[in-house]
């Protein structure tokens, strides 16, 4: 069924009937109509094309809810056999039917019900608040600690069954998705395998449950895949801005990040300072972010943002003196304190002046505010800078910033009264790989440090963290990839996804072949391996550039999601 884009939803027996026949094992099918649900892009008319109930008027219109929501009466009807995601959201998943199907193992496994209740509660005493919220909190016992304590009680003897078939009920069971079998296939997988060693009755203790889930599993990477000298140089320009300062040097360092579109440095930086707060837990380093924006001109925005973000990290976290901050930031503005509220965002006025009430909007007199503002702000940047606990400063696209404002820098930066214990990390975008010109730098002394595209070998490295190095030629699609993308991480990463997620077309796959060539990028359970279509790979992907498949994957959407993107990109 899901291999059509077919989910039940609550897969309880009264769904299911057996119908015998002459061979061993007996045809189980679905016998009530009303009951599967249409995944998202389901279409009848497409599963029926070509065969013999093309024309019924059973099918003249999509009896299947392709909706994929459910109504309370239906949510109370099936309560025990639906997820805790979907009593929450309505909405159903193949995941859905996963824990269904555990439901319905466990049933058969004790004898009872997951929560003890009766076999056919009366829906009319279902409480829509305290039952949904009971089983999305339920403490499910696993069947073998549920027999073995049946059993120490003598309620009735019985032959336990291994341990290794609760394990995955339990999986099935799981709460959080992530820890749920994630397919049908690698289920049917750990209970073909738990079956055939007892047939042969192997060792079940060498039997590891769940394994083949987690590598069938496509996994996106959270570390950052072939920039190990990058990091380092970044490591590197920090510790330095943590020595002492004294008459004649000061401690603050401006690194110039530069590549091409695509190549990976905003996620350079954003990884990079995300392991910086997670090691340090935020009192190790004061981090602070802005990103310039091409489309939106606003006066200071590097200088707003990165005081916005500060003020947020000290006036808004439990574990910093919140009044304390306010008085030593109240000190340095002094009089300026208005003109400064003005530059912030609403959250953060509130942040810093709670009990101020709001003004009516006054105009800037900029040729006056522009020499205060270097003296004032200066000295506020420095207030959060120590020793101690150096500043760091990450300015995303700084090919946007007005001339004007990268002379502020410039005078923040190399003034004989410089800046201490900062570094500033600023990233450019460059149409070739060359540095940024001098003009646009933040500071005339600023190292450099590029991010170039992936090489092959680092597409390599990607491909075997995706696909947990079980991956069946892999050098062939790296050779494909490389010269599909060349080596951009962005291109890359959502290529991949869509090769992994992408159904190919009926009429590209076989009835014999088709529970493991649904995809262009699969998992096949029959040998352990990521394999991969080239003839579907080519036809589907070659010689489109990064901006056109982009294009082509919005087009997939519904029209109210395009609009919506639109209006998000103008704003």
């Amino acid at each position: 069924m899901h291999q059509h884009n077919i989910i039940l939803g609550a897969s309880r027996p009264s769904v299911f009937g057996v119908i015998p026949r002459r061979k061993r094992i007996p045809l189980i099918e679905i016998c009530r109509y009303q009951d599967p649900f249409g995944l998202p892009n389901f279409n009848m008319s497409n599963q029926i094309a070509g065969t013999a109930f093309e024309h019924s008027p059973l099918f003249a219109s999509d009896q299947i809810d392709s909706a994929n929501r459910l109504q309370d009466d239906r949510i109370k009807k099936t309560l025990r056999y639906l997820a805790p995601e979907v009593v929450g959201t309505r909405q159903l998943t193949t995941l859905s039917d996963i824990f269904a199907l555990g439901v319905i193992m466990y049933e058969i496994l004790t004898g009872t019900t997951i929560d003890g209740g009766p076999d056919s509660p009366d829906i009319t005493s279902v409480d829509i608040l305290q039952d949904f919220q009971r089983h999305m909190l339920l403490e499910i016992p696993p069947p073998h600690v549920y027999l073995e304590r049946e059993a120490a009680i003598g309620a009735y003897e019985i032959e336990l069954p291994p341990t290794q078939l609760s394990e995955i009920v339990m999986k099935c069971l799981a709460k959080d998705t992530d820890e749920r079998y994630s397919t049908i296939e690698a289920l049917k997988y750990d209970l073909g395998r738990l079956a055939q060693v007892i047939r042969a009755r192997g060792d079940l203790s060498k039997l590891q449950i769940g394994e083949v889930d987690r590598i069938s599993r496509y996994k996106v990477p959270k570390v950052l895949i072939g920039r190990q000298e990058q990091v380092k140089e970044l490591d590197k320009a920090l510790s330095e801005c943590s020595a002492l300062a004294d008459s004649e040097t000061w401690s603050t360092k401006v690194l110039t990040v530069y590549g091409l579109s695509g190549s990976g440095k905003t996620r350079l930086l954003q990884d990079w300072s995300q392991k910086l707060e997670q090691q340090g837990l935020g009192k190790t380093y004061m981090i602070s972010y802005a990103k310039e924006d091409e489309h939106i001109t606003r006066p200071l925005s590097s200088f707003t943002q990165i005081f916005d973000s500060l003020l947020e990290r000290v006036l808004a976290d439990a574990k910093e003196d919140a009044d304390d901050w306010r008085k030593r930031i109240y000190s340095i503005l002094g009089g300026h304190l208005d003109l400064f509220i003005k530059l912030l965002s609403p959250s953060s006025q509130r942040l810093l002046a709670p009990d101020r009430r709001e003004k009516k909007p006054e105009s800037i007199d900029w040729s006056n505010f522009i020499p205060a503002f270097k003296t004032w702000s200066q000295r506020l940047l420095q207030l959060f800078a120590t020793e101690s606990r150096p500043l760091v400063l990450i300015i995303d696209d700084c090919q946007w910033l007005e001339t004007s404002e990268v002379a502020l820098w410039r005078h923040f930066l190399e003034s004989r009264h410089a800046l201490n214990h900062i570094l500033v990390a600023c990233a450019y975008r460059v149409e070739e790989n060359v540095p940024p010109p001098a003009p646009m730098l933040l500071s005339s002394s600023s190292t450099f440090l590029m991010v170039d595209k992936l090489p092959e070998e680092g597409i390599m490295n990607l491909l075997q963290v995706c696909f947990h190095d079980r991956l069946d030629k892999a050098s062939s699609l790296v050779s494909f990839l490389h010269a599909e993308t060349a080596g951009s991480p962005l291109y890359l990463r959502s290529l991949l996804t869509t090769l992994v997620s992408r159904r190919l077309p009926r009429t590209m796959t076989s009835a014999t072949d088709e529970q493991v060539r649904d995809h262009i990028v699969y998992f096949d359970f029959t040998i352990l391996l990521w394999r991969f279509d080239p003839l579907a790979l080519q036809t589907h992907l070659t010689n489109r550039k990064v901006d056109e498949f982009l294009t082509a994957i919005m087009r997939e959407f519904t029209e109210s999601t395009q609009q919506l993107l639109k209006v998000c990109v103008q704003y």
